[in-house]
This record gives C-alpha cells, sequence and structure tokens, in this order.
C-alpha cells in the first residue's frame, strides 16, 4: 500500500486544486484506491480510458492549415474544444515554429517539439501562436495521443485571428482543392449571366473544364457565366520547384474597366495542372473564370468560302460588316489569315483586309493584330482588333464585324490566279528597236512574262535597252518553286550606274515554266520599263561583220571614218577580232583620231557597258569618251552596239581592233636603262606614243622598287607598281607605272600600266607618254653583277666585338668621307650587324646597324634602314639611314652587296662578327686587373688611381683578383679603394653564351643606388673566365668593383683582445680611448671584427656616458643581422651624459657565422 494524491482541475489554467491524500494497493489484475468524499458536489475523479478506441476525432481538414497557404486566407480555430483528427498534408500538427506557415494571420503550433511514440500513452502539451515576433504567445493547453495509424488531439478554441497550422509540404496543396468544373465559367461562355461567386469560401481551387489557367487578358463582360468576370493581368504559371507564387485577380466591369476591383491570389505548379488559392469576393455578380480550349471544334466557326482568297479578283463580292463576333477558322487557300496587302477589289470584296504583326510561333500562344483594310492607295484606310490563337497544325481568329465594304481575305498562293501579261518582243535586254517606251501608269497586279526566256532580266541591260533609256532589272535570283513568295530588288539603270533607283517587289515560281511578278505600280523610275531576260544567240548571228585590216592598232592612219556606220551590231573579223583595249597612238588604225576600249573585255555569254575613248595627239589619248554595248557571244565573238548618235565621230575617227602584242610590239634594248645606271643620259621617253614594248636588255622586266633618281640613264626612273601576270596570255591591267622624283615622292605621274605575259615567258608592256623629257622607263637588272667595293681584313675596325678603336678617341673611325656606293663585307660574318651594338662600339662613336632580316635571294634588292646609337642608353635608333641591300649567288657562293651612304663624322656602319672571336683572343693580348684594392672589402684608398688613369687605352681585358668578376649590383659607397665605386649593370652571360652589351655604373651617395656616369661595356663568359671591354669615364675616384668575400682573414682586420671596450665598464679617464679616423690609416681595409673581447660583437644595448674606455661610448640600435641576410646597414647611437643617442653614424654589418665582421664610420 503506498500513498498518493487526488487533485481537482478548477479552472482552464489551474492543474493542481483542492488535493486530498489517498492510498493505492497493485493487485494481480486490478489497482485499488483508498479514496474520500471530495469537498464539492461539483468535483468527480476521471478514470484512464483508451481514447484511441473511444474517440474518433473531429476531421481537421482546412485546407488554409497547409504550409504555403497564403497569411491572407485568414483562417481561425473557431472550433468546439474537444478531440480532433488532422486529415490532410501529412495528418498531423506542426510542432515546431518553422513546420508553422500556413493561411492564419497567427500561425500555431504544439510545442511539445515532437510527436509521442504510441507506448506513452495520452501526452499533456500546448498550442502557442506567434503574433509577428517569432515568440510563443497565446498558448493553450492540448494533449495529444498516438494511435498508431494516427493521431488525435483534444484542442481548445483560440482567438481571432489565431490558427493552427498542419505539419505538410507545399506539394500537399496538389492533393488538397476544390474542383471548379462548370462548363459556365469558360470565358467564352455567353449563354447565361445568372451565376455567381458570392459564396465561394477563400481557398485553394483547381478549375477542370476549358484550359484549366484563368485568364490573362480582360474578358468581355457578361461572360464567364456571371456579371463581372474576373482575370489575372499579370499571372504566369510558375515552375513547379518556384512553389506559390502571388498574383493579383481584377473583375471586369464596363468594355472601358477592367478592373474594378483587385484582390490578391496565389498559384501553384502541380505539374499536370495549377491550383489557385481564391479569395472570397463577396459581390453577388463576380465569377472566377477559365480559358477556353478555343482550339476544340465546337468552340468555332470554319470559313472556306473561295472568294475570300487573296490574289483572286472579286467578282462575286462579300462583306463582313454582319460577320457575328466570335472565333473561326479558314479551311481554304493557306488556311490563315492574309498578312499583305492586297488591291482593292481582291479577296472578294471590295476593301480588302490583311493583317499585320505576324501570328503567333508557340502552340497555345494568343496574341492581339491589326487588321487593316484597303481603299485605294491607302493600305490601311481602317482597321480591327481581333485575337489569334496557335492551335498547333492550325490557327484560329476571333473576328469582329467590319465596317461597309470591308472583308476578311484569306492567304492564297498567287499560282492559282491567272496574271497579266507581258508579250511585247521588244522587251528584250538585247531589243534597240524602240527608245522612248515606258510603264508609267501600270495598274497594280500579278504578271508573267511570256516572250524571250519568260524572266526577268538579272543582269544589268545597256541604256536604250528593251525599247527604254532606262531599262529595269531584277537584281536577284529567282526563287524556286518551294520558295514560295519571295521579295526581291529591281533596279532601274542610270547611263553607267546599273542601279540607281530600286523598288521591292514580290516574285513567285509556280513551276512549268511560269514565274510570276506582283508590281504595285509603275518601274522604279518613271519612263523606265521592265526587261525580259533574253538569249543574245540571234543578235550573234545577225551582227554586222567589219572585216577592215586598217583597223589593226598598229596600222597608219588613212583618213579612214566611221561617221557615217549605221546604228546596229557589229562584230570584228580582222586582227585580234575585238576592239583594243588599250590607248592608240594618234594617226593609227586607219583614222587620224582612233577610238580604244577603256575597259576590261566582258566575259563569255555576258554583255556590259563599256567606256570608248577617242585619241587626240601623242599626249592627249584621253581627248573624249563615251559609253557603247560590248558583249561576248557563247563562240567567243565579240559584238558591239554601234550608235550612230555618239558624238565621238564628229571628228575622224575609227574603231581601233586589238592586234597581238606579243607579235607585234616596240623594243628596248639599251642596257643604260638599268636602275643601278646612275647617270642620266636623257633616255626621253615624253614624245614616244602609247604603244606595247618588249625589253631586251638586263632582266627583261620592269623594276618592281623604287630605284634611285638619277638613274635608269634618266633624271626620273620610272618602276611598276603592280602584280605580274602569271599565265601565257594573261593581261593585267591594274597596275601603275610610278616615277620617283625624291626619297619621299617615290611615285610621281602615274601612268596606267598594262602587262602581258607571252608564249616562251617573256613580258611586253603597254606603256604611255611620260610627263615630261626628264623622266624615262627602266629595264631591271642585276645589281650582283654591278661592280662593288669591298670591306676586307684592312675593315675590322667596324667588327662588332674584337674592335676597340670606338673607345679611344685617337683610334675612332667615321664613314663621313664614304662615297655613295654598292659594298661587299668579305670580314667577319660578311654582312652588317642586325641588332643594335653598344655606344662606342664597331671602330666609331655612333655605330650603324641594320633593321630587319636581310632579303632572301629571291626577294632581290630590298630597301633596309640603318639605325645609329647615337647615346650611351635608350638611343639605338637615334638617327636614321635608308640604304638598299640585295642577296647575291654566283658560282656557288651567297654573298650580301649593300648601298651604302655617308655618314656624319662620329658615325660608322658596323659589321656583324660571330661573339665567340673574344674568347679567341690570346691571353697576351688582354689586359689584366691585378689591384686588389678593387675588391669590395676595400674602404677608400686616395692615393689608388681612377680606372681612366691606369686603363688610358681599353682592351679586351680580364680580371686575376678574387672571384675573378665585375660585380651585377650596386655596391657600398666607399668601398672597391674608390669614393664611387662602379658595378656592372646587367647580370653576366653563361659559359659561351655570347657578347652581353651593357653598361658600366657608379655609385655616387650612400642613400641612392641610382646607375651614375654610365659608360659602354662588353663582356664574355669564355668557359667560366670573364672578359671585360669597357671604357672608364673620365673623372676621378670611380674604380670598377670586384667580388670579395669579406668573410675571408684577409679581407677584414681583427681587433683582438681590446677589452678595454667591454660594455658597461667605467671609463678610466686617464687612459681615454678613441676609434677616431681609424680609416685614414692606408690601406684601410674598411671590414673588421673583434676577438678576445667579452661576446665578439658590438653591444647592442644602451651605455653610459664614459664607459667601454671611452668618453662617448657607440652602441648599436638595432640586432645584427642572420648569416642568411647579408650585409646589411646598421645605426650606431653615441651617448654624451644622459642622452643616449646625442650623435649617429651608420655601420654596415655582415654575420659570418662564427663571426661578425662591421665596417667602422669616422
Amino acid at each position: 500500500i503506498v500513498p498518493g494524491r487526488i487533485c481537482y482541475r478548477t479552472s482552464a489554467t489551474a492543474s493542481e486544486n483542492n488535493c486530498q491524500v489517498i492510498s493505492m494497493k497493485k493487485c494481480a489484475n486490478k489497482e485499488l484506491y483508498y479514496l474520500k468524499k471530495s469537498h464539492n458536489a461539483n468535483y468527480a475523479i476521471c478514470v484512464e480510458t483508451d481514447v484511441c478506441s473511444m474517440v474518433e476525432g473531429t476531421p481537421l481538414d482546412d485546407t488554409w492549415r497547409l504550409t504555403g497557404t497564403p497569411q491572407a486566407a485568414a483562417g481561425l480555430d473557431n472550433f468546439a474544444i474537444g478531440w480532433y483528427r488532422v486529415t490532410i498534408g501529412n495528418e498531423r500538427l506542426a510542432h515546431t515554429r518553422e513546420e508553422a506557415r500556413c493561411g492564419a494571420r497567427y500561425q500555431g503550433w504544439m510545442t511539445l517539439g515532437r510527436h509521442p511514440a504510441q507506448s506513452e500513452g495520452t501526452v499533456n502539451t500546448q498550442v502557442c501562436y506567434d503574433t509577428g515576433n517569432g515568440a510563443e504567445s497565446n498558448c493553450k493547453k492540448a494533449q495529444v495521443v498516438n494511435c498508431g495509424g494516427h493521431y488525435l488531439y483534444h484542442l481548445e478554441p483560440a482567438s481571432t485571428h489565431y490558427g493552427v497550422c498542419v505539419d505538410s509540404s507545399e506539394d500537399n496543396i496538389c492533393h488538397n482543392y476544390e474542383e471548379l468544373s462548370e462548363e459556365w465559367r469558360s470565358v467564352e461562355y455567353t449563354a447565361t449571366t445568372s451565376n455567381t461567386d458570392a459564396a465561394l469560401p477563400s481557398g485553394w481551387y483547381r478549375f477542370t473544364v476549358g484550359m484549366g489557367i484563368m485568364p490573362t487578358t480582360c474578358p468581355e463582360i457578361r461572360s464567364g457565366g456571371g456579371v463581372y468576370p474576373a482575370w489575372a493581368e499579370d499571372l504566369v504559371i510558375p515552375a513547379v520547384e518556384e512553389g506559390i507564387q502571388p498574383f493579383r485577380v481584377y473583375w471586369a466591369v464596363s468594355a472601358g474597366n477592367c478592373k474594378w476591383q483587385n484582390k490578391e491570389a496565389y498559384v501553384k505548379n502541380c505539374g499536370d495542372f495549377p491550383v489557385y488559392w481564391l479569395p472570397n469576393q463577396g459581390h453577388g455578380a463576380t465569377t472566377y473564370t477559365v480559358q477556353a480550349d478555343v482550339c476544340d471544334a465546337s468552340q468555332y466557326t470554319v470559313l472556306d468560302d473561295a472568294r475570300r482568297l487573296a490574289w483572286k479578283p472579286a467578282t462575286d463580292r462579300q462583306m463582313d460588316n454582319a460577320l457575328p463576333k466570335g472565333w473561326y477558322r479558314f479551311a481554304n487557300g493557306l488556311q490563315k489569315i492574309n498578312e499583305e496587302c492586297v488591291p482593292d477589289n481582291y479577296g472578294g470584296t471590295y476593301n480588302p483586309g490583311w493583317m499585320e504583326g505576324g501570328h503567333p510561333t508557340e502552340i497555345g500562344q494568343e496574341v492581339d493584330r491589326y487588321v487593316f483594310f484597303r481603299a485605294g492607295a491607302n493600305c490601311k484606310e481602317r482597321n480591327r482588333v481581333i485575337k489569334v490563337r496557335n492551335c498547333g497544325s492550325f490557327y484560329l481568329y476571333r473576328l469582329v464585324p467590319t465596317d461597309g465594304n470591308r472583308g476578311y481575305t484569306v492567304a492564297a498562293d498567287p499560282c492559282g490566279i491567272e496574271p497579266r501579261q507581258f508579250e511585247e518582243e521588244d522587251r528584250s535586254e538585247y531589243s534597240r528597236e524602240s527608245r522612248n517606251l515606258n510603264d508609267n501608269g501600270l495598274q497594280e497586279g500579278w504578271y508573267q512574262f511570256a516572250t524571250g526566256n519568260r524572266v526577268m532580266a538579272k543582269t544589268a541591260p545597256q541604256p536604250g535597252s528593251c525599247g527604254t533609256p532606262r531599262p529595269s532589272w531584277l537584281d536577284g535570283e529567282d526563287p524556286s518553286v518551294g520558295d514560295g513568295v519571295v521579295t526581291r530588288r529591281v533596279c532601274a539603270v542610270n547611263g553607267i550606274n546599273p542601279c540607281d533607283w530600286q523598288r521591292e517587289i514580290r516574285v513567285r515560281n509556280c513551276g512549268n515554266d511560269r514565274m510570276m511578278y506582283y508590281f504595285t505600280s509603275s518601274p522604279p523610275v518613271a519612263n523606265s520599263r521592265y526587261c525580259v531576260d533574253d538569249s543574245m544567240d540571234d543578235i550573234c548571228r545577225q551582227a554586222t561583220t567589219l572585216n577592215d585590216q586598217w583597223r589593226g592598232s598598229n596600222q597608219p592612219g588613212t583618213g579612214k571614218t566611221d561617221r557615217n556606220l549605221a546604228s546596229g551590231w557589229y562584230k570584228f573579223a580582222a586582227h585580234g577580232r575585238k576592239m583594243a583595249n588599250y590607248p592608240v597612238e594618234n594617226n593609227h588604225c586607219g583614222s587620224n583620231y582612233p577610238l580604244y576600249m577603256n575597259s576590261e573585255h566582258v566575259a563569255r555569254g555576258t554583255c556590259a557597258s563599256v567606256q570608248v575613248t577617242q585619241v587626240h595627239a601623242i599626249n592627249n589619248w584621253t581627248w573624249r569618251s563615251g559609253i557603247m554595248t560590248e558583249c561576248q557571244c557563247m563562240n567567243g565573238d565579240y559584238i558591239y552596239y554601234h550608235d550612230s548618235a555618239l558624238n565621238l565621230l564628229d571628228h575622224p575617227g575609227t574603231y581601233c581592233v586589238e592586234e597581238e602584242p606579243c607579235n607585234t610590239q616596240d623594243i628596248f634594248t639599251d642596257d643604260r636603262r638599268s636602275p643601278w645606271y646612275n647617270t642620266n643620259v636623257g633616255m626621253n621617253d615624253h614624245t614616244r606614243g602609247a604603244t606595247w614594248v618588249a625589253l631586251r636588255t638586263g632582266l627583261r622586266t620592269m623594276p618592281h622598287f623604287v630605284p634611285e633618281v638619277y638613274s635608269c640613264g634618266s633624271r626620273y626612273p620610272a618602276w611598276y607598281d603592280g602584280e605580274m601576270p602569271t599565265e601565257v596570255g594573261q593581261t593585267r591591267r591594274d597596275g601603275r607605272y610610278c616615277f620617283a622624283t625624291s626619297t619621299t615622292a617615290p611615285c610621281s605621274h602615274p601612268r596606267p600600266a598594262q602587262v602581258k605575259k607571252c608564249p616562251g615567258g617573256h613580258y611586253v608592256y603597254h606603256i604611255l607618254p611620260t610627263a615630261s623629257s626628264e623622266y624615262g622607263y627602266c629595264s631591271d637588272s642585276d645589281v650582283c653583277d654591278v661592280a662593288s667595293e669591298e670591306w676586307g681584313r684592312e675593315e675590322n675596325h667596324r667588327l662588332r666585338y674584337t674592335s676597340v678603336d670606338g673607345y679611344y678617341g685617337s683610334t675612332r673611325h667615321a664613314d663621313n668621307a664614304l662615297p655613295n656606293s654598292w659594298f661587299r663585307i668579305t670580314t667577319g660574318l660578311g654582312r652588317l650587324a642586325t641588332s643594335c651594338p653598344g655606344y662606342m662600339s664597331c671602330g666609331t662613336t655612333q655605330p650603324g646597324w641594320m633593321q630587319g632580316e636581310h632579303p632572301t635571294a629571291a626577294e632581290r634588292v630590298v630597301d633596309r634602314t640603318v639605325c645609329f646609337v647615337t647615346g650611351i642608353q635608350d638611343a639605338c635608333c637615334g638617327a636614321q639611314q635608308q640604304i638598299k641591300v640585295v642577296n647575291c649567288q654566283r658560282n656557288g657562293n651567297q654573298f650580301y652587296l649593300y648601298k651604302l651612304y655617308r655618314t656624319s663624322n662620329v658615325r660608322g656602319y658596323c659589321v656583324a662578327e660571330n661573339p665567340e672571336e673574344v674568347c679567341r683572343i690570346p691571353e697576351n693580348n688582354l689586359q689584366v686587373l691585378t689591384d686588389q684594392r678593387h675588391g669590395t672589402g676595400h674602404y677608400h684608398d686616395s692615393g689608388f688611381r681612377a680606372d681612366y688613369q691606369s686603363y688610358p687605352i681599353p682592351k679586351w681585358s680580364h680580371v686575376s683578383v678574387y672571384s675573378r668578376r665585375f660585380i651585377t649590383y650596386p655596391p657600398v659607397q666607399y668601398f672597391c679603394g674608390a669614393a664611387y665605386p662602379g658595378w656592372v649593370k646587367d647580370p653576366e652571360p653563361g659559359p659561351n653564351e655570347g657578347v652581353v652589351e651593357t653598361l658600366s655604373c657608379y655609385r655616387e651617395s650612400m642613400s641612392n643606388e641610382e646607375c651614375r656616369q654610365p659608360m659602354p661595356l662588353k663582356m664574355a663568359n669564355c668557359n667560366g673566365r670573364m672578359r671585360y671591354l669597357y671604357a672608364p669615364p673620365a673623372a676621378g675616384d670611380r674604380k670598377m668593383c670586384v667580388e670579395e668575400d669579406i668573410c675571408q682573414a684577409a679581407s677584414h682586420t681583427v681587433y683582438d683582445g681590446e677589452t678595454w671596450r667591454l660594455a658597461y665598464t667605467t671609463t678610466d679617464e686617464t687612459n681615454i680611448r678613441s676609434d677616431y679616423r681609424k680609416m685614414e690609416i692606408s690601406p684601410y681595409r674598411g671590414w673588421f671584427r673583434f676577438t678576445g673581447t667579452g661576446h665578439n660583437r658590438i653591444t647592442e644595448i644602451q651605455q653610459e656616458w664614459k664607459s667601454c674606455g671611452v668618453t662617448y661610448p657607440g652602441w648599436m640600435t638595432e640586432p645584427h643581422p642572420s648569416a642568411e641576410e647579408g650585409v646589411v646597414l646598421r645605426t650606431i647611437a653615441i651617448t654624451h651624459n644622459t642622452n643616449y643617442q646625442w650623435k649617429s653614424t651608420q655601420i654596415y654589418v655582415k654575420n659570418c657565422g662564427d663571426f661578425v665582421v662591421s665596417t667602422q664610420s669616422t
């Protein structure tokens, strides 16, 4: 028997009141209680029962309790106290704050934080609410029991705006919604307007009719089953992963008011369908609507009236002013509304309609479009707004009634109509029978050519063709049958301009030799006419033959004239059988003033307008010009249309026929026409008439480079600027003859050039008279055969590396007396240097080197620039001189010739040299640097002469002390025995890496490591042994530094056993010591160390006045360096009385491992 208590709950907030002590006994199959009478008649003892077997639980199935439902749903717990069972979502209450996300203003959850196991029985907990700050508020007592397959909850009602949430995911919404399945909800439904959603509660809904989605455009009022239909302006169905998204619902109340009221709603994509959370609107005349599936055959009307075909002329007209508003499908033609403006009285109506803006491209897409109606020339006289929907295999149109005589038309293929015909023979592109015909005022419509090749001409006809001075032609290819109706450009010819005016037309290839053209009006310009493509075979056969031998371009003038030649097509049967297309000399071709063609000949099967020019005198070969037509027939014959009105024949003139220039030409044989012949002998080509010439001297071609003035036997020589023909019989007309009148004017008074390649590979040139008697044509020759001067061993002072003459004033050379001539180099590498040498190299002060590569044998003579090094630094090209270079091959030997010119008195040309020659200089020819005071451990020695005094004549040298090499970093000032020690600016090369041209530098300040007094220096690594060539500056106390290991005993002074230096010792004032002026002892090493005294290093602790054996003791203010730090700068402070940094000085310190060395200051 054990004691216990019975307590009574007297209020919702009290858990224990009026308790009584009882006794309890547990027996084999029962429990016994010793009870007392209760204190009040309203008190009763409860017996524990199996809630799961006794209570079914009221369903808790409000969809606003699901996760993701917007708070705007305003759900609340207005239920009665009792047992409840959740039947939506995961079928249990949310038991954490994070799970409580549902459609209540203040969202609630069970605070137990978990759901109990079945064995736990009934568990006490609370339901609390978040009022906006994330904290638990307005908590209510609750109980929960696990019934195995479900949970039961004992809940109490909460205040207004409070609602407990169900544990769920947003996906549960896709299984907990109401269906809206009424047919009247379709926006196309107008049968009744008596329906309403005034009583529809807020919640999740799915439309199961129509398209299943709300409309996104304003519906018409009194549709969707009610008076005021709803729609969603900004509704976009989200992706599944985007969850719940908001949008706004509007209600249309009139044609001008689509946004009478609006409320926030929500949408979720459930994969196969969307669901909507719709708010209650409350107005008795509003309905929620759904988009209709207008692609369903039951939703539209089929229009298949053949009169609507757009390109069909109207005979029995129809109007759509009484057409009922609704959805329509076109079932004939191209089964879609017409999108082109067609003429009045087409498409079965007076004023045909056409749609602008194109059809929607995505299936299901619906767009608004304008339909315009044509009246007269105005394609947009009236309009209507329609809707267009893409139904996949067809389009639907929501049409509205039109005004008056207007109707909708169907897109159609023009191949189904009978076009108007062009049957005039004189429309041929070759016809010239009439001159003043035109298509002005042409009626709009489809046309077909019934003559010629039955298609429009596709190349520009000549002016006067097709019976008009301004023929029109198609600028583009004919479409194929499968291309449908295409747009093409029509051009109208104006003189030599083939497309001075343009206009777009439509073209349709209907197959079976039917090419149709839609002309909206006249051709691109007034007084023009459309031309038909035709074959030139007929006119080639009908052309009149002119077989006059006197027409040859080399035949003399005999007073002939073509003034009386009748207009018509002609062909030539003499000589080359085509007009000469090069200038001819006057008094040739049988007349005084011959005419030649100043254009390329046309290709086979084509025609073109060509320029015809008349010669007046030797120096006037472009006197007058005009236009005629040339055609080349398929058999190769050339035909020409002669117009008797051509004003060129006012003076006695004849058409000139080409004679083969490879067979008949003048000959140049004078060797003085060579560009290397530099004497003016008056080679006069000014009075020579236009003619073809063959060169029988030199290389038998004109030079392709700019000759020098006063060459080729004339003052101003000519050269050919252009490409040469590569095939026999080919003529190049795109080049020019240039005349060099100065170095800055390489192409003065140019003349047009023609060059032809003849059988055997030689060339003939068509030349014209020159500008004056001082101008002459050149014949190229091989400069390698020209006499040249030779630079051999006697010019070794020009060698780039081994020459030292440029470093010493009395031995320097210059090329100021050099003749302007060709030179061959036989010393060094046999060529000029092509990279920048050092200042004072190559035996001169400012050496010259050639920019660019040497030419190949195929390049022959090239122009190059020689740069002169005008300063010690950054002056590799301070001055320039133009030269010429040629690559020569003779008797199996290759060499270069240079056309060089005299220089100033401080410049000379530099000869390339193998850098290995430096290492081949014998040891006994080298200068040796032996003074140990050059070492980096030696302090300034005033008795040590400057380098310019020790080595007055520069030579290649090597170093025999210490490391045997100059240092390549800034040294410490006042070392190397100099006040201004020197170093090499650039790193030294590796063994046999050639010669490095750099500078020697000198340090002139302790605080500045800049390179001062730079001078040229060369260095080479000869199998590990360095050699140097340098010119010391003519200034005192400047000496080059040699690397010295100051840790070596020979490179520093040892102060041994000076115990008076010990820190903290009081100075014996009868024996005061000092380091004053120790550096003035010559030769002073500069570096020192201590032995046998304390720690053998300068103290780093401040010292008292009159200590360390001196009056003013010095101590180092920073730590000593590590061995890895090398030489460092440190400060020594001097104590005076109580001022521990009375004075200071700097020293250098190096850690040598077992000891430290320092430099001492004065």
